[in-house]
């Protein structure tokens, strides 16, 4: 036999209305009794929970921060690291791409000379040349040719110069 919520609800009902007074009480204890039950379970234990394991992730970040701040801090210099022959690529690499500057072409002959062949604008390209001067490169030789879409063409040879 199956009972529908009606019939259950209905029972209920009825059981209810026959008990005394006092189980009534009792009852309503109880009922109150288990919602605190289940809220404690399912809303405050868990937002407690996480609390607690966040405040341990806070203070395992502050211990972090303490260590880190007792390491020896690095000495960091302003000035460049020398620049050589065997550097000059690297840094033509760099700072061609930062001025965006698109490189074609870099060779290296035996005098540590190195050819270059890249496109980019005039805008870019002046500040450019003017920060490898800054930084001891030498143009020995500069060709620029304007294509028809206002791009310049530039072959140029630099070299590390004494510095």
């Amino acid at each position: 036999m199956r009972l529908t919520f009606k019939q259950l609800l209905a029972t209920f009902k009825g059981r209810w209305q026959q008990s005394a007074e006092h189980e009534r009480k009792l009852m309503l204890v109880l009922l109150a009794t288990l919602v605190i039950v289940i809220l404690w379970v399912s809303v405050w234990a868990p937002q407690r929970q996480a609390l607690v394991q966040a405040e341990q992730a806070h203070n395992e970040e502050l211990e972090l921060q303490t260590v880190i701040g007792q390491l020896p801090s690095a000495v960091k210099s302003d000035a460049p690291s020398p620049l050589n022959a065997e550097t000059l690529s690297g840094l033509l690499t760099r700072s061609s791409s930062e001025a965006q500057l698109n490189l074609e072409r870099m060779d290296m002959d035996t005098a540590g000379q190195i050819n270059l062949s890249l496109n980019g604008s005039l805008t870019n390209l002046i500040p450019w040349l003017d920060q490898l001067s800054q930084q001891g490169v030498l143009v020995h030789s500069l060709s620029i040719t304007v294509n028809p879409d206002q791009q310049l063409s530039v072959q140029l040879t630099l070299q590390v110069g004494a510095t």
